[in-house]
């Protein structure tokens, strides 16, 4: 928490870091337009201290480059690091079509529950100590990961420009990243004999999702979730969701869709039902 105000609060990096019950950092780091001796020697900051203590750590940071074009490029991926991505096996799938191996587990997900949180970088400057505590409790009970690509503290000051003009919860623009912690059954599905979800799973999972988030809310008050990754049980959601934008966002819906067809569950709207 004190590295990250200093060492990657920028538009170069990207991406998430891990935290879980397992005791293990998972750095999956991206940086863009930095040269190569740069970025290392910015993750080098950080690990050094803990690379000195033997006894206590084993670090290993792993290291890719490429260029950016080939970022979404199978080819390229099953050419250098063909367990990276996995292809769409389906026959009628088109031949471009993939995921990171890493997100296999999202496939066929019934969710459990799915809970998000936007962390302020100020907050990480002024008590360190607050939030590091606050995800060392919740790593007792869920695994979760900081997305880095979803704060938008430290972005250019031309996207920023760009970007106050969408729905974006305005908290986000202070965020340097945001905490997701979901939890699913994969290859269940309502309805389908042999294939249904276990209700009392997803309460206990449920339960355990926010106790662990509890901790994060506790050190972070007022901050706000993710609109679309955000908790369908979520309480105050306009106002979580969408901040002081959504008085404006009820009026553009009230005039372009007076009737309310168009909604979703804690939708702009919804409350109106």
């Amino acid at each position: 928490m004190e590295f990250y105000p200093v060492g990657l609060d920028n538009w170069h990096w990207g991406e998430s870091v891990a935290f879980g019950p397992d005791n293990e950092l998972g750095f999956r780091l991206t940086f863009l337009d930095m040269p190569e001796a740069q970025g290392k020697a910015i993750i080098e900051n950080f690990v050094a201290p803990l690379r000195a203590r033997t006894d206590d750590f084993d670090v290993d940071p792993q290291f890719q480059f490429l260029a950016f074009e080939n970022l979404w490029n199978p080819d390229y991926w099953d050419s250098v690091d063909p367990d990276f991505i996995t292809r769409d096996p389906r026959r009628e799938a088109p031949t471009y079509q993939f995921w990171w191996t890493g997100n296999q587990g999202e496939l066929g997900a019934y969710w459990n529950g799915y809970q998000s949180r936007w962390i302020s970088t100020d907050l990480m400057r002024r008590d360190p100590a607050a939030i590091a505590n606050s995800f060392f409790r919740a790593s007792r009970v869920r695994p979760f990961i900081y997305q880095l690509n979803k704060g938008l503290s430290g972005e250019h000051p031309e996207a920023r420009a760009r970007d106050e003009k969408t729905a974006l919860h305005p908290g986000c623009f202070e965020a340097g990243g945001l905490v997701i912690m979901a939890s699913a059954q994969q290859y269940k599905y309502p309805g389908v004999e042999g294939k249904k979800p276990s209700a009392k799973v997803a309460r206990e999972v449920g339960s355990d999702l926010n106790e662990a988030m509890g901790h994060i809310m506790a050190a972070t008050p007022g901050a706000g979730s993710y609109s679309t990754e955000a908790d369908f049980f979520l309480e105050d959601w306009q106002d979580a969701q969408w901040g002081s934008n959504y008085p404006k966002l009820l009026r553009i819906k009230r005039r372009f869709d007076p009737s309310n067809f168009f909604r979703v569950h804690h939708g702009v709207g919804s409350e109106e039902l």
